[in-house]
């Protein structure tokens, strides 16, 4: 399975309109090579070089085994969206403090043998132990951003 986006290549810089400067929307992702029995996609995208901690950015799960492209700031139909590390849902642009260096923006695809029955409001915790025992395969896209 692959995960890439047509805004960055893998282990390449995050453009500006997904950072500070943008309108806080995920860029487009690109699914494909789904292996046989995949039911749905779970994406976590976090940041392990946070300040203080590994830094959720984004989860969404319940993304149809349909869904190949994700267009960009768009939650496709029936995927569920569920609180960042800032307590709010949805997607958090890449912000890291001024003079923190570079920092790695993992988005790590989970296809999953079924859907997953979360609250909206599920934590990080809790939405990987939901994934783990459903994982077909992963893939990851790591984008680079540094202020």
């Amino acid at each position: 399975m692959q995960l890439s986006s047509p805004a960055f290549a893998n282990q390449d810089t995050i453009p500006d309109t997904h950072g500070p400067k943008g309108k806080n929307r995920h860029p487009a992702l690109l699914i494909s090579e789904a292996p046989e029995g995949t039911i749905s996609f779970a994406i976590i995208m976090h940041d392990p070089d946070a300040v203080r901690r590994d830094f959720l950015h984004w989860a969404i799960w319940n993304i149809p085994v349909a869904c190949t492209t994700i267009a960009e700031g768009v939650v496709p139909e029936g995927a569920i969206e569920g609180l960042n590390d800032m307590k709010k849902p949805g997607y958090l642009r890449p912000m890291p403090p001024a003079k923190t260096g570079l920092h790695r923006y993992i988005f790590t695809i989970y296809a999953l043998n079924t859907l997953l029955d979360l609250p909206a409001n599920a934590s990080r915790t809790t939405i990987e132990a939901a994934i783990n025992p459903h994982i077909i395969a992963r893939a990851e896209l790591i984008g680079l951003f540094s202020r």
